[in-house]
């Protein structure tokens, strides 16, 4: 546990080739940093639900 290690990144597997990739930082609680990744995660299922194409 040292200071050093205040980010950290999250890798969460949305799409067979995608990588949503967050960087969190300590300064912040772990539960703003969690519940930010979980609206990630909400916005990328919403995309994903509706397979919008660009």
């Amino acid at each position: 546990m040292s200071e050093k290690q205040s980010k950290f990144l999250i890798y969460d597997r949305v799409e067979k080739n995608c990588l949503l990739i967050l960087y969190c930082d300590d300064k912040y609680s772990r539960e703003f940093n969690f519940s930010r990744i979980h609206a990630y995660k909400k916005q990328l299922s919403y995309l994903k639900t509706n397979k919008l194409n660009a």
